[in-house]
């Protein structure tokens, strides 16, 4: 059994890196360390510390991550693994009590032809069935913050719920209950920002899938960091940490396998050309 037919891979691919949604943070804790300069050291900051971090922390953290990322330079996606996430580092999504070591860390670098200004209102847009087909069987999203005071810029952080369904392959149909955030940044003038405006999005899934037809398979880990900014006019950086499980065991392959790993980042870069295609309507 192979994990998608020709005809059904590409959707395959996207179907495995759904943008899922994000989480309130945690208000208590130490004060934050500055953010690193390596490219890992990144992706666990910009997780733990997005919502609690201030404008100029995060803005330093971007920075950085324009030279680790090397955005200038940039010809192609690139990808690599993260180290494990730890108990402690679930804190600010309240989930502490799971064991994250399943989670196969992994991250992808990439640009793509879209503005800031585009993009922003695709990240939010309620109706993503139909902007992404490919991804979802069905869709609902319920803000639980006020959308319009974002919009505004009243505030810099929206929320909302989901609810999503998906099929990567044959017998795989699942559905999954998720929470999300986003936050912008770039509403204080007094804050410097070397690249411009950014959004930040993070991601989790407070519990396991479920899947209609089977038992054999598992998706019961998800953690995402996704940043944008917009280092030249019309191209738009990404940079997406994320910590995740599936196991399909159906065909003996999980995300501990390469080929998978691979499919995964895959499907990201198919969302990036997609998203894309939406900028360009």
């Amino acid at each position: 059994m192979t994990l998608c037919q020709r005809t059904t891979c590409r959707r395959a691919r996207i179907a495995f890196a759904l943008v899922l949604v994000l989480a309130p943070a945690c208000s208590c804790g130490p004060p934050i360390e500055p953010a690193p300069e390596d490219i890992k050291g990144l992706a666990h900051w910009f997780w733990f510390n997005y919502l609690t971090a201030d404008d100029a922390a995060l803005a330093d953290a971007v920075a950085k991550l324009h030279g680790a990322a090397g955005y200038d330079g940039f010809t192609e996606p690139k990808r690599g693994l993260l180290d494990d996430l730890t108990r402690d580092e679930l804190a600010p999504v309240e989930m502490s009590d799971r064991d994250p070591k399943p989670a196969q860390g992994m991250y992808l670098i990439d640009l793509f032809d879209c503005t800031l200004a585009k993009l922003e209102p695709i990240l939010y847009d309620l109706d993503q069935g139909s902007k992404y087909p490919e991804i979802y069987l069905t869709f609902t999203r319920t803000y639980t913050s006020d959308i319009e005071a974002y919009k505004s810029r009243a505030t810099n952080i929206a929320t909302w719920d989901m609810y999503y369904e998906a099929q990567p392959m044959p017998s795989a149909r699942y559905g999954v209950n998720t929470k999300g955030a986003i936050r912008y940044l770039g509403a204080d003038p007094d804050i410097e920002l070397a690249h411009g405006p950014v959004i930040v999005q993070r991601i989790y899934m407070p519990t396991p899938a479920h899947y209609f037809d089977t038992d054999a398979n598992v998706f019961d880990l998800d953690f995402q960091i996704e940043l944008f900014f917009e280092p030249t006019p019309g191209r738009v950086a990404k940079f997406y940490p994320f910590w995740r499980h599936m196991a399909f065991n159906g065909v003996g392959a999980s995300t501990d396998d390469n080929w998978i790993i691979d499919q995964v980042l895959d499907g990201q870069v198919d969302w990036d050309v997609r998203t894309a295609e939406l900028c360009a309507q």
